[in-house]
């Protein structure tokens, strides 16, 4: 064993170590990679939905949404409307009538903070709606967004201050419904 060419067992087991921790530290950095563009799309998916509804664009919104069931939620409805929509019809009917409602939505995104383990992405924003036929109303609102594992949005609260939704929106009936739900017997 003391041919000058062999290489001593320390340097062959350093030598391998060294390589597979290269190749570890490649694959680590490629899923981390992979993971923060996923990431990084629940994110960009959000914004397009948030987009889309400040744009009054109805089929822009549900191409997000899951094959199977999404559901729309209206936690803060307050008898106003029903808070809950499931499925694509459903959601249909609660939103055919956006682009008539209102004339216009200005929406700016505040905040937005993703919880990557559960594939939630937490939006908060201001938004300025012009009623048509009637007047513009300012109010806040946070966009709950929960994916399923292929990136496709299955559930969606909105919430909302109800009272100015109420008063900027009376036209419709809404104070009325929310005055009549906050009613104590």
């Amino acid at each position: 064993m003391n041919d000058k060419r062999a290489m001593p067992l320390w340097s062959i087991i350093l030598f391998t170590s060294a390589i597979l921790l290269t190749n570890c530290h490649q694959s680590n950095q490629e899923d981390f990679k992979s993971h923060h563009m996923d990431a990084l799309n629940l994110v960009e998916k959000s914004k397009g939905f948030i987009e889309a509804f400040e744009a009054r664009d109805v089929d822009k919104m549900k191409s997000y949404f899951s094959r199977a069931q999404t559901i729309y939620r209206l936690p803060y409805a307050t008898g106003m409307m029903p808070s809950d929509y499931e499925g694509a019809e459903a959601f249909h009917e609660f939103t055919k009538d956006l682009p008539e409602l209102f004339e216009h939505i200005e929406l700016d995104i505040v905040e937005i903070i993703l919880d990557e383990a559960a594939r939630k992405v937490v939006a908060r924003t201001e938004i300025k709606l012009h009623v048509a036929d009637y007047g513009s109303y300012e109010n806040a609102q946070v966009f709950i967004l929960r994916f399923n594992e292929s990136g496709e949005l299955e559930e969606v609260s909105e919430y909302f201050n109800p009272v100015p939704t109420a008063i900027g929106m009376r036209k419709f009936g809404t104070h009325d419904r929310l005055l009549d739900s906050l009613k104590i017997d």
